[in-house]
């Protein structure tokens, strides 16, 4: 089973920089599933960049012994699918879009049996694994695909 999924932060279920978004019908991922972050979208408010990086994380996806090795707080179970770069302007007096289509790294989820979600929560993350400040951020969008085919991912 594979899946293409773009979680936006126009949510009524949490802030800009962390929010959960629910299906209408539950995903089903099949054992020795893979994720991929495909595109991300970010835009922030007229002030300074929220971090030195910006890591993405999905809670539901902890399971896939990612680990986070750039900073102390570090947690092996928090989900992070991708470090997402950081805004291109370091200037507080202006709007700044990150928009990235390459091509993350796949993450093998590792999970033995089959996992049903009704939801997934996106956290955006600073390299001291803190949640950006949410009045930081606008909008977001990001594409992830969840697949048991690796060869479907770039």
């Amino acid at each position: 089973m594979s899946y293409t999924i773009t979680l936006t932060n126009r949510t009524d279920i949490g802030t800009n920089a962390e929010y959960r978004n629910h299906f209408q019908e539950p995903l089903v991922i099949n054992p020795n599933s893979y994720v991929q972050l495909i595109n991300v979208f970010m835009e922030k408010v007229n002030a300074g960049n929220p971090g030195d990086g910006l890591f993405l994380t999905i809670p539901e996806l902890s399971f896939g012994n990612t680990y986070w090795t750039n900073q102390s707080n570090n947690s092996e179970k928090n989900g992070c699918i991708a470090m997402i770069g950081d805004f291109p302007n370091l200037m507080p007096v202006s709007d700044d879009k990150l928009v990235s289509n390459i091509s993350y790294p796949k993450i093998s989820l590792n999970n033995a049996g089959k996992i049903i979600l009704n939801s997934l929560t996106i956290q955006i993350r600073t390299r001291t694994n803190d949640i950006v400040p949410a009045p930081t951020l606008l909008n977001s969008a990001f594409t992830i695909q969840i697949t048991d085919n690796p060869m479907l991912l770039s």
